[in-house]
C-alpha cells in the first residue's frame, strides 16, 4: 500500500494513502455509551444464529430483549474504569459491539 510523508513543523508523519477500494462514504459509525432503548438492535443483533456460531462469548440463543437489557444494565452499573464496551451506531441505530 502507498504511503504519503506529511511534514508538521519539524514532525515527520507517516500516513497511507487509502486505496480507491478502502473508501467508503457511505455509512460512517460513532461509538458512544450503552444506553436501555438499545436493547432492542443489540437483540435483533445477537439473535443471529449465524453471528453467534462466529463468537466465543457463550452468549444465549434466542438472544432475547431481556438477556439485551441485562448486559446494558451490567455496563450501566460496573465501575467506569472496568468496563470497556462500546455500542457501534450508524445512523442513530447500535450496528455493533466494541469491547
Amino acid at each position: 500500500a502507498p504511503f504519503a510523508l506529511r511534514w508538521t513543523g519539524s514532525n515527520r508523519q507517516k500516513a497511507r494513502q487509502p486505496r480507491a477500494e478502502e473508501r467508503s462514504d457511505c455509512m460512517h459509525c460513532v461509538l458512544r455509551p450503552w444506553r436501555m432503548e438499545d436493547a432492542d438492535d443489540l437483540a435483533a443483533i445477537l439473535n443471529d444464529r449465524e453471528i453467534l456460531d462466529n463468537l466465543q462469548d457463550g452468549l444465549p440463543f434466542p438472544y432475547t430483549r431481556k438477556d439485551a437489557e441485562a448486559f446494558i444494565t451490567s455496563l450501566l452499573g460496573a465501575d467506569p474504569g472496568s468496563a470497556y464496551a462500546f455500542a457501534v451506531t450508524a445512523e442513530g441505530r447500535v450496528v455493533g459491539i466494541l469491547s
